[in-house]
């Protein structure tokens, strides 16, 4: 209010401090400055005799001030959310330009020793450029590596991920404070890193700290919030704490489809999600449709080929080899094992994965030569990219178990039996 009458000051008071100062005197029953005695007995008098006008005029008047100061809000955010978005647009270009010289750098697709170069030389080849490009503009700096880290993440080079993930979040966190959207991005994003990588204990405060900020940073709906949701559902349900994970994962997806709508690639990604935590709950039968939604808007969105698309068909038949049904899973798990191999490559440990889930499927069918090849081929690459603790290791070790004990080779089965870790829960995908 007292803003609103400063932009008046000829009709009412000289300052803002008179007024206030006038208030506080007849608050005390002291004489006010404004006016000389006459007049205000003739305004005492005048609102006597028309009490009710005069109410409904201070009423439609203080209206006319809380809406002038609500345009003037609304404008001054609107201004803030344009001067963000030019911000924001400015960084992206910056990004791109970046990558874009560091790809030509790249051509014509040699490196030093003369051999193709792959994406992965590319990147490592940028990375060294990074603090002398913009070490006088950190807020690039940090956007740049949240770039890298996310696509070393995708990789599974946790190792490069962690460090540009980490400098992106304390650069922003230095230049913003713990309580913004951009460091709680950087958060979500370390994260996802840490969950994948099977350190669940990193992974948690970080999702934790970002929900902590709704109802403060955040009023309504936001993506860093559905994305720290789905990071802490995750790590619960890897620790065998379904219950909790569940409602949980379910809030960030219905809030994914308020901001997004119901047909987007992250939709179909937390639909995804969600049949992972089903399936690792040992509800295989629940777990099958919201996979089945997530493969066929995949499909829809990014194509027949695709490792996301790889991902849900592999889970789909790995659902349906643990329900019995080997025959309509061979086929399926053996197209997407071919998309992991040339979109991924034949080294990774998600193509671990879906050989883990061949040889499981193969073992059904009882055709254990092939199923060996496949288990141990898988158990490999999944020590190589997650480590001997990781669930998905430890799953491989526990078919492998079941195998020599099936194919009645005791010494064999022991060995493999020793691999097991207590600490791992081994339903799971």
């Amino acid at each position: 209010m007292l803003k609103a009458l400063r932009k008046e000051p000829e009709q009412r008071y000289s300052s803002a401090e008179q007024f206030a100062a006038d208030v506080r005197r007849h608050l005390s029953h002291e004489p006010i400055w404004a006016g000389l005695p006459s007049a205000a007995y003739r305004i005492r008098k005048f609102v006597r005799r028309h009490r009710a006008s005069v109410i409904a005029g201070a009423v439609g008047a203080l209206m006319l001030i809380a809406g002038g100061t609500g345009l003037t809000v609304g404008l001054m955010q609107a201004v803030a959310a344009r001067a963000d978005a030019v911000r924001q647009a400015r960084i992206a270009t910056a990004v791109n330009d970046f990558l874009n010289d560091m790809l030509m750098e790249a051509s014509p697709g040699e490196h030093a020793h003369g051999a193709q170069a792959t994406v992965e030389d590319v990147l490592d080849a940028a990375a060294q450029q990074i603090d002398s490009s913009f070490r006088e503009n950190p807020e690039i700096e940090a956007a740049v590596r949240l770039t890298f880290g996310r696509t070393y993440n995708q990789l599974g080079r946790y190792d490069a991920a962690e460090l540009h993930l980490r400098r992106s979040f304390d650069v922003r966190r230095k230049l913003f404070g713990a309580e913004h959207a951009s460091v709680d991005e950087a958060a979500n994003a370390l994260g996802l890193m840490y969950f994948e990588s099977g350190e669940y204990d990193e992974a948690e405060p970080l999702a934790r700290d970002v929900l902590s900020h709704e109802g403060t940073l955040y009023n309504a709906d936001h993506l860093n919030l559905a994305e720290a949701r789905n990071i802490l559902s995750a790590v619960l349900w890897a620790r065998g704490e379904f219950a909790a994970a569940e409602p949980i994962h379910r809030d960030a997806l219905e809030m994914l489809r308020r901001i997004h709508g119901v047909e987007h690639p992250d939709v179909a990604t937390y639909l995804h999600n969600l049949g992972v935590l089903l399936w690792n709950a040992g509800d295989r039968a629940a777990a099958i449709l919201p996979t089945t939604e997530a493969l066929e808007m995949r499909r829809r969105l990014l194509g027949d080929d695709h490792p996301r698309v790889a991902a849900s068909l592999s889970n789909l038949a790995a659902i349906w080899a643990e329900q019995g049904d080997y025959a309509r899973a061979e086929p399926s798990l053996r197209e997407a094992l071919d998309m992991r191999i040339r979109l991924q490559g034949p080294d990774v440990w998600w193509t671990g994965d879906t050989r883990c889930h061949l040889g499981y499927c193969l073992m059904g069918l009882g055709r254990y030569d092939e199923a060996e090849r496949e288990l141990l081929a898988a158990w490999r690459l999944l020590v190589d990219g997650l480590g001997q603790d990781h669930f998905r290791t430890q799953r491989a070790v526990e078919r492998l178990v079941v195998l020599y004990d099936e194919r009645n080779a005791p010494e064999q089965a022991r060995q493999w039996r020793a691999k097991l870790s207590d600490e791992v829960n081994s339903n799971g995908q």
